[in-house]
């Protein structure tokens, strides 16, 4: 079974480097022979990828593309005319959804799509840092919770909904106060550049009290960090900062005390993908069943158990078989998230359904 994955990213990145090295763990215990192209952050470049793959004489069996920037419409369209079932790890621009509808519906080869529920992401990560904002008194004078937000690159679907979820978090809450959101780059200097731009702009010039910041990813987190330590200022004690994505140096900040919490858990989705894909293969559909994998936090109360088991980042110590219906018969739902990961390892390693 041949699978080819058109990565946007460099072989270089943090994050995207975990996604694909879990899922290479999956593929050896499901005998897959999974091929990584990488677009080198070049939208135009992956769509080119994905043309490529669809003129081989030799297809392989299954291609798996991202929805990102237009990428996925233009991928998926190629993959139709060449006869390619193809599945979509993230999700469709709402201009997008307008022109090519759903999974077989316009396009019989776009098999299936897996999404992070980034919206949910955005949200919970919100929500944790003005809890504890308030519980530790972050407040202004007036008793305001201040709060600016470091939100990622525009015109992404990703970026876009985990802003939609920090202003949902807001929605109902009359003493958080959103200062500003800024776009950025998803890197660690930028989020030290904009800190301390914000800071000089909020605190400086007009005296408010920064007490939380959101940041879309941990690089950016990271980079708020730094730049406030050179303020003189201690994060989890004059202000609180939350983050998106478990790399190293993040879980190494929720050690520290840094960071009050990071969400995460969405890098396992390409191993999904090739779960779904290897039941499809050998005939079991997934089209109805609702396999969302939502997130999972980890902070300072669970992050050693974490720790323990995936802290040299070996993903080879998982067995994916246990998450296909076909090599697991007993499985009825899908139970296709961290949940499902963290609960391999309960009880004598068997999974909690």
């Amino acid at each position: 079974m041949q699978v080819t994955f058109i990565a946007i990213s460099t072989p270089e990145e943090k994050f995207w480097g975990s996604i694909i090295s879990m899922a290479q763990a999956a593929a050896d215990d499901l005998d897959i022979d999974l091929e990584i192209l990488y677009a080198e952050r070049n939208h135009i470049e992956a769509v080119e990828l994905a043309r490529e793959v669809s003129n081989r004489v030799e297809k392989p069996d299954y291609l798996i593309v991202v929805g990102e920037k237009r990428i996925g419409g233009k991928s998926l369209a190629l993959a139709q005319k060449a006869g390619i079932d193809t599945m979509l790890f993230g999700d469709l621009t709402e201009g997008e959804k307008r022109q090519f509808g759903r999974p077989r519906q316009q396009f019989s080869h776009w098999i299936g799509s897996r999404s992070v529920d980034d919206f949910c992401l955005g949200r919970e990560a919100a929500l944790a840092i003005i809890s504890r904002g308030f519980r530790q008194e972050m407040t202004d004078n007036e008793g305001f919770l201040n709060l600016i937000a470091l939100a990622g690159v525009e015109a992404t679907v990703f970026g876009d909904r985990r802003v939609r979820g920090l202003l949902d978090a807001l929605q109902d809450d009359r003493k958080t106060r959103l200062l500003q959101v800024v776009p950025t780059d998803l890197t660690e200097e930028d989020g030290y550049r904009i800190t301390k731009g914000l800071y000089h702009r909020y605190e400086t010039r007009f005296g408010k009290k920064i007490g939380a910041i959101w940041a879309a990813n941990s690089q950016l987190a990271l980079g708020s960090i730094r730049a406030t330590r050179e303020m003189g200022l201690a994060a989890g004690e004059d202000f609180v900062v939350s983050g998106i994505g478990w790399e190293p140096e993040a879980l190494e900040g929720i050690a520290a005390g840094d960071l009050l919490t990071v969400n995460g858990g969405h890098f396992a989705d390409l191993a999904w993908i090739l779960v779904m894909l290897y039941d499809y293969h050998h005939g079991i559909d997934f089209i109805d069943d609702d396999s969302s994998g939502g997130s999972y936090s980890l902070n300072r109360e669970n992050l050693d158990a974490y720790l323990q088991l995936f802290g040299s980042g070996d993903w080879q110590q998982i067995d994916f078989t246990r998450f296909s219906k076909v090599l697991s018969p007993e499985i009825n739902v899908y139970n296709l998230n961290f949940d499902g990961i963290m609960a391999q390892f309960a009880e004598g390693s068997k999974i909690l359904y």
